[in-house]
């Protein structure tokens, strides 16, 4: 009996809930239906634009990182073209040959630095100090008057160009494997004005517009004599040992481009 009655009471329930169901859509129901398809549609609108963004936003960093490798990858050959037409400019205009003193280095090193620098020079100390730590032990020793040390030959070589005030200051600045230009050779300030490189203070006295000032690292082919680039400090501070390896790959773009011009 209970069983009977409690089917019976589910029966009617079923009936009065279908009965509702088929009883027509109040204008209260129908707006608060429409409202909610409204809010429905904005909210999977407001999503799919969310997505949108998004994928743009992440297409356009993924194009700025690979702009941003690309560019790194081709400055050094932008820098090779640029320094390669004024490279041939100093060559036609002021050969390096007439530099007595720097010949040794030009003849017996893939790679000479010229160091433009001075005891004096705030600016100078940390560099130096660099040049020391990361390029020290790779340096072509100067000549030591033995007629073996002619016959060496190394990938890198620095010739100190300085602008000390006297000779005394200058032998107290140089540092391991350094070799110099002599502090009384006519050559110090010729050396400054082909490569238009100096102290500020010095301008007057050599009659030039200078385009770089202390400290200035120029890296030179010594086979070809061609600079390979203005920026070796930049370089050095940023790449450190690992820069010999860069300095390479620009001497190798450059042999390239000197072959196919010439």
């Amino acid at each position: 009996m209970t069983q009977y009655s409690s089917n019976k009471n589910e029966t009617q329930m079923q009936q009065r809930i279908n009965q509702r169901a088929t009883l027509p859509m109040t204008a209260q129901d129908a707006s608060a239906a429409t409202s909610r398809r409204v809010g429905e549609r904005r909210q999977r609108r407001r999503s799919s634009d969310a997505r949108r963004r998004l994928k743009w936003i992440g297409l356009l960093f993924a194009l700025a990182l690979t702009v941003a490798v690309l560019h790194r990858m081709l400055s050094s050959r932008t820098a090779v073209v640029e320094t390669y037409s004024s490279a041939l400019l100093y060559e036609n205009a002021q050969p390096l040959d007439q530099f007595s003193s720097l010949q040794y280095a030009l003849q017996n090193s893939k790679i000479v630095l010229l160091y433009f620098a001075a005891s004096w020079c705030p600016m100078s100390t940390p560099v130096t100090k660099m040049i020391d730590e990361k390029l020290g032990d790779l340096l072509l020793p100067p000549p030591n008057g033995d007629s073996s040390a002619l016959e060496q030959f190394h990938d890198l070589s620095l010739v100190f160009v300085s602008s000390d005030r006297n000779d005394a200051e200058m032998q107290q600045y140089i540092r391991r494997n350094w070799m110099t230009v002599p502090f009384d050779s006519p050559d110090r300030n010729n050396i400054k004005r082909h490569f238009e490189t100096c102290a500020k203070k010095e301008m007057s006295a050599l009659k030039i517009a200078r385009k770089r000032e202390i400290p200035t690292l120029i890296v030179l082919a010594g086979h070809s004599r061609q600079v390979l680039t203005y920026a070796g400090v930049d370089e050095l501070r940023e790449k450190g040992e690992q820069v010999v390896d860069h300095w390479m790959q620009l001497l190798k773009m450059s042999d390239a481009m000197k072959s196919k011009y010439s």
